[in-house]
């Protein structure tokens, strides 16, 4: 996972649950999530191509090189 779509899981839950306290680390080979609440608390650690991630807005690393803004011109 890159630092970008850390940052991006990390806004996504910040704007779901305002209210609360977020934290997202990049961890070898996926992130760490941690989300607490007024109704609850949790702690996820999922690998860079869980299809948690994807739930969460972050592709795997693999996805950028289909990317097309990705790839060399030619």
């Amino acid at each position: 996972m890159t630092r970008e779509e850390a940052r991006q899981v990390e806004r996504k839950l910040r704007k779901r649950y305002p209210g609360g306290t977020v934290d997202v680390t990049r961890v070898f080979g996926g992130v760490e999530v941690t989300a607490a609440g007024k109704s609850g608390y949790v702690f996820l650690r999922a690998g860079d191509d869980s299809p948690l991630l994807a739930l969460f807005g972050a592709a795997p690393d693999t996805a950028h090189n289909d990317s097309p803004r990705h790839k060399p011109r030619t």
